[in-house]
């Protein structure tokens, strides 16, 4: 369970497929590179290799297990959550640029946004990025609230009085951004990354159980 910007809740069919396609792509390339897979978010990117499996670990639990207790939303967890989205766009540039690499992620952009009603969406063959980078941030909106996982330098570089009052008109706590994610160990991040893809397998497998 995850509080949403839609309210508590768990993600479920197309959306929780695409969520957890993403999820999975993203581990592997983190996997490969040992970390050092960037996606050009700073909250995320300056991170451990440790602190990011621990992240995604969090997220995955809270956005596809109903039974998981709802999590405190900081700027590192946000942060994951918008990395993840982030990955996603790339692999539709990659989708777009070099179709010989068989994918499917416009397709299943689609879907997710069809269950979630959207309206006048771009063809399956589109080749348009920003008509993409839409229909992506509509859905990464429909769970984040905001990006103020984005704006710590805000509030790092004004007066303590100052950066209060800022983010109590923000309503910010204090937490927010000076919560730190913690640091897996090396064999603590092999066992993550498979319990993380073993997850990630099921909720596919599931989603395309039902579509047939």
């Amino acid at each position: 369970m995850w509080h949403t910007n839609c309210g508590d809740r768990t993600l479920d069919g197309a959306e929780a497929r695409l969520f957890a396609e993403a999820l999975w792509d993203f581990v592997c390339e983190l996997e490969v590179d040992e970390g050092n897979y960037d996606v050009g978010l700073e909250v995320f990117d300056r991170l451990t290799y440790g602190q990011k499996v621990s992240l995604l670990s969090i997220i995955s639990s809270g956005l596809l297990k109903p039974d998981e207790p709802i999590r405190k939303l900081t700027a590192a967890v946000e942060g994951a959550i918008a990395a993840v989205f982030d990955h996603l766009k790339m692999a539709v540039i990659v989708e777009i640029d070099e179709p010989e690499i068989k994918s499917n992620w416009r397709k299943l952009i689609l879907a997710a946004r069809l269950k979630a009603e959207g309206e006048e969406l771009p063809s399956v063959d589109c080749r348009d990025m920003e008509e993409w980078d839409i229909e992506i941030a509509q859905l990464a909106d429909l769970i984040l609230w905001d990006a103020d996982y984005e704006d710590e330098d805000l509030y790092i570089d004004k007066p303590p009085e100052e950066a209060q009052r800022l983010k109590d008109f923000m309503r910010i706590k204090d937490e927010y951004f000076l919560d730190v994610p913690e640091d897996f160990k090396p064999n603590e991040i092999e066992t993550k990354l498979s319990e993380l893809k073993t997850l990630c397998r099921s909720i596919c497998e599931e989603s395309k159980s039902k579509q047939n």
